[in-house]
């Protein structure tokens, strides 16, 4: 069963997300049930390689990931994350996108494509792959990676989510994608060798 905090949404005005993702787990048939949390938006147990392991996913809609970024409070919810789970996801719902002419990020709005801001601040899209990056690459420094995702609609993110949800419940042992089923040939570039006994 999944967890879902019912504040999900609660921090961006006019935004619900916990009900509308509840309603997408239901159409779905996913489990789940409110729960508030310290850490993470939804979480739930899974199978690890060693046994029982605990998945945090942090929600957060294209606004609330600028807002975040720039309050200090998702580098909160990412440590309370790393300490809290054994395996952390960061979810990002929403269309953005650099525009061509001076990489600032812009969101579609009203018909056409907007640029982002923060009050009067303009938003670019390096500065937003940047903070990603680092979050994806400095918590696997650590030993406690958190994987960023990206989803563009709220069914979208209840899918993921549930995506999400059916491996980790899978036996840890039967996941095959990546294991190996035949030792590769050395790699050759096609060149043969000349014997120099037979010149």
């Amino acid at each position: 069963m999944i967890l879902l905090d019912p504040r999900v949404g609660d921090k961006v005005p006019g935004q619900k997300q916990s009900h509308a993702l509840g309603n997408a787990f239901e159409a779905l048939g996913i489990d789940y049930s409110l729960v508030h949390l310290d850490f993470a938006d939804c979480c739930f147990f899974g199978n690890g390689p060693q046994g029982d392991v605990q998945v945090g996913i942090e929600l957060k809609t294209v606004p609330d990931l600028i807002n975040s970024m720039h309050s200090g409070r998702l580098a909160e919810q990412i440590e309370g994350m790393m300490e809290r789970y054994s395996h952390s996801w960061l979810i990002v719902e929403g269309f953005y996108r650099a525009r061509r002419r001076d990489g600032l990020a812009e969101t579609p709005r009203g018909g056409g494509w907007r640029p982002l801001s923060l009050g009067k601040r303009p938003i670019f899209w390096r500065d937003l792959e940047s903070f990603l990056t680092s979050i994806e690459v400095e918590t696997a420094m650590v030993g406690r990676p958190v994987h960023v995702r990206r989803s563009r609609t709220g069914n979208e993110t209840a899918r993921l989510i549930g995506l999400l949800y059916e491996w980790w419940q899978k036996e840890y042992s039967s996941h095959r994608s990546l294991k190996v089923v035949r030792k590769p040939e050395p790699a050759s570039l096609g060149f043969v060798r000349e014997n120099p006994q037979t010149r």
